[in-house]
């Protein structure tokens, strides 16, 4: 395993501009699972805060527009990395 992380990482480093699709890929994943409301998006985890926290005191239709909010500022920090680091 951690010989694939170093692959992965050797492989981010050689190209940036790759590693900036990839991020904006993962945050149109959860853009997505916010737009449709996905489950495995809003599942609690095992730690103090988590969006089961934000879905008990505040519902879940504002933790969806927290999720998409977030998913936004990844896919432009993704996109950003992408134009910034193209060769």
């Amino acid at each position: 395993m951690e010989k694939n992380i170093d692959n992965l990482q050797h492989y981010f480093y050689n190209n940036p501009s790759v590693f900036g699709l990839f991020f904006a890929g993962l945050g149109m994943v959860f853009l997505l699972g916010a737009i449709f409301n996905w489950d495995w998006v809003f599942e609690p985890g095992g730690g103090t805060y988590t969006w089961a926290h934000i879905i008990k005191y505040l519902g879940r239709n504002f933790a969806r527009v927290i999720m998409a909010i977030i998913a936004l500022v990844i896919i432009f920090c993704g996109v950003f990395y992408y134009f910034f680091y193209t060769k």
